[in-house]
């Protein structure tokens, strides 16, 4: 989700919300089944860029990570996920928001 509709949403519902406060909306879920549903019916290739990859995931068969401008780490989302190898690859994925809050 771009910020610029990030803040749309934040508008719209008058309130302050946190990143994940928002990707646990509806409408997030079903933003992000779009890019799905469309990418498979379409044939589409997105160019999605992000620092959460858990939202990667779910729309990536491949991945590249940036660091300082430089392609530091590329290949498919499975085996990224399963062996990232960079530190800042390894640094993403300490930030993914953990779905239980009594765990930090």
């Amino acid at each position: 989700m771009s910020k610029k509709v990030t803040q749309e949403v934040i508008r719209e519902n008058n309130v302050d919300k946190t990143v994940r406060d928002i990707q646990e909306t509806p409408e997030w879920r079903a933003s992000v089944c779009q890019f799905e549903d469309l990418q498979q019916q379409r044939g589409l290739t997105y160019l999605f860029i992000a620092h959460d990859l858990s939202v990667v995931k779910h729309i990536s068969n491949r991945i590249g990570v940036m660091y300082l401008g430089n392609l530091v780490e590329y290949g498919e989302t499975d085996d990224i996920f399963r062996n990232p190898l960079h530190p800042y690859t390894k640094a993403l994925f300490s930030a993914i928001p953990i779905p239980d809050p009594t765990i930090k």
